[in-house]
């Protein structure tokens, strides 16, 4: 594997490299990751066999849409490729320091102005990928179509046919589907990171915040606001500053828990029955 790697970067590089050494690092579950010291520097590093390519295509696609509008929160994409049966996607290397004291607030700010960038329709020109699910991106007018069938729907059926959903599940979110009219705002469609939990984010080193990982598409804002309170959340003033930065419809929070079906049947779809609970709690709650 050390040769691969190698290989990988003196190809994302576009030069020959030596390559002094590798640290193992938390990739997540689906892929292997490493810090990769070199003669041209230190990067960060995930591979994949070499089927998963169009994981990593989608990847890089989505780190560039956000790289284009948010340059300084996103890391600089060094390259990606195929080396004999492996895929890699190559990042420059984060070395964290401390947050400074706007943390929050700058994050806040950074983030606003991302859904700030619209678009004619939600959706995406192509589909892409939510962890090693198939994400589906299919153009809507409507917001509450687009989660409906692009989101929910696409989750609720393969957990289904999977068994890790019944019959009394499906009545439920069967129901919730003709409810979501009246409870989810209409707004313009906002480019969104579309997987923005905190292992998402990291400090960079210039204490400020950087995300990775995305699952781009043009959807509601309120996603990724409702994705950061899933998994431990953020601090408060992150929420009370986007506020300010861009301000949210009334009784936003009360949609949370909604748009955090999805990631909770993907979840489900991915990790198995211990993330039901949750998700039936919600539909007790709206359906």
């Amino acid at each position: 594997m050390k040769n691969t790697l190698q290989q990988a970067a003196s190809q994302a590089l576009h030069e020959e490299i030596q390559l002094i050494n590798i640290h193992p690092v938390n990739g997540g579950s689906i892929n292997s990751a490493a810090k990769l010291i070199t003669s041209n520097g230190i990067y960060f590093i995930k591979w994949n066999d070499a089927s998963e390519h169009l994981l990593f295509e989608a990847e890089a696609f989505g780190l560039k849409l956000l790289k284009k509008n948010i340059p300084e929160l996103i890391p600089e994409l060094i390259g990606w490729g195929v080396i004999d049966y492996t895929v890699f996607l190559m990042l420059e290397w984060i070395e964290p320091i401390s947050q400074l004291s706007n943390y929050w607030k700058d994050f806040a700010e950074k983030l606003s102005k991302l859904h700030r960038s619209s678009n004619s329709f939600f959706g995406l020109d192509h589909n892409n990928f939510i962890g090693s699910l198939p994400q589906f991106n299919n153009a809507t007018n409507s917001w509450v179509d687009f989660f409906i069938t692009n989101r929910l729907q696409t989750q609720t059926e393969l957990a289904f046919n999977n068994n890790l959903l019944n019959n009394n599940h499906l009545k439920l979110i069967y129901n919730l589907y003709s409810k979501l009219y009246n409870l989810l705002p209409e707004e313009p469609p906002a480019l969104v990171h579309g997987d923005l939990w905190n292992g998402n984010v990291l400090c960079g080193s210039n204490g400020l915040a950087r995300i990775f990982d995305p699952s781009v598409y043009y959807g509601n804002r309120e996603v990724d606001l409702a994705m950061t309170t899933l998994f431990g959340g953020f601090d408060p003033e992150f929420y009370s500053a986007y506020n300010e930065y861009y301000p949210l419809q009334p009784d936003y929070t009360e949609r949370f828990p909604i748009y955090n079906l999805y990631p909770l049947l993907v979840h489900l779809n991915l990790f198995g029955n211990s993330y039901l609970s949750p998700i039936e709690e919600i539909l007790k709650r709206y359906a």
